[in-house]
């Protein structure tokens, strides 16, 4: 027998580590949402809400780290860090929506950042055209349109001739062209 500890990263990293246990994929569905545990802190949150925060977290057998100043019912502002699964944020979620202080918006921001975190794929759009980050690494060409470049590439004669370069980047695959017009270096 041996002894390892996995670090789940995510939902969809709990479901296959549960079923590359061999776990029933009934389990899976209901296991993964409590296996992966983050921690979010919440920045500038008013100390009656932290308190609120605190006791809340404890209620669905979750933890949330408070200012003293929360813990000594000080008015005021303060940080706090919340660790919970997945299946307690949704709980904590309903639980603010009937909070005062805002806490409503609080459960709606955390469910939104617990999301974009899990997620794998981004698009950035401009214009007609979509660019998906994250499904594979992808090339960037730097076109140094600058005289004064340090990599001595600036000195394109007319447009054209940085378009063309442009181009051939483009052909050797690059999906991105970062267009240096002015150098960064001091002064």
């Amino acid at each position: 027998m041996e002894v390892t500890i996995v670090e789940i990263k995510g939902a969809e990293d709990a479901a296959a580590q549960i079923a590359g246990v061999g776990a029933h994929p009934y389990a899976v569905l209901s296991m993964a949402p409590k296996a992966a545990v983050f921690a979010v802190k919440l920045s500038g949150i008013d100390n009656r809400a932290a308190n609120l925060v605190k006791q809340d977290a404890l209620g669905v057998g979750a933890d949330a780290a408070i200012s003293a100043d929360v813990s000594c019912f000080k008015k005021g502002v303060s940080d706090l860090l919340i660790f919970a699964n997945l299946k307690q944020y949704n709980i904590l979620a309903e639980k603010f929506s009937v909070q005062p202080f805002g806490l409503g918006a609080v459960g709606r921001k955390i469910e939104t950042a617990l999301t974009n975190y899990q997620k794998k794929t981004f698009k950035i759009k401009c214009g007609s055209r979509t660019l998906w980050l994250g499904e594979r690494p992808l090339v960037m060409g730097i076109l140094n349109v600058s005289p004064d470049s340090f990599s001595k590439d600036g000195l394109f004669e007319c447009p054209e001739g940085a378009l063309e370069r442009a181009l051939a980047m483009e052909a050797d695959g690059a999906k991105i062209i970062d267009i240096g017009g002015e150098s960064s270096r001091p002064g």
